[in-house]
């Protein structure tokens, strides 16, 4: 998960380290959201090629915590 920094005065992005939860991996072609302070991250591609379509992760923007929503 990554934040742009607007106020840093080198204007960067800046990862972010969840505080707990496991991150999902990595992918490609996905689709995201964010309502209600979390963050929804829907389908995609993984790294060897697999769908990843009957589950969405979700990341509660406030405390950076990961969890699979089924």
């Amino acid at each position: 998960l990554w934040h742009f920094n607007y106020s840093a005065p080198t204007k960067q992005w800046v990862q972010l380290t969840p505080s707990s939860g496991e991150v999902p991996a990595a992918r490609v072609g996905h689709s995201g959201c964010v309502y209600s302070n979390k963050m929804v991250v829907f389908g995609g591609l993984d790294s060897v090629g697999q769908v990843r379509k009957q589950a969405s992760d979700v990341d509660s923007v406030a405390d950076l915590v990961w969890f699979l929503c089924v």
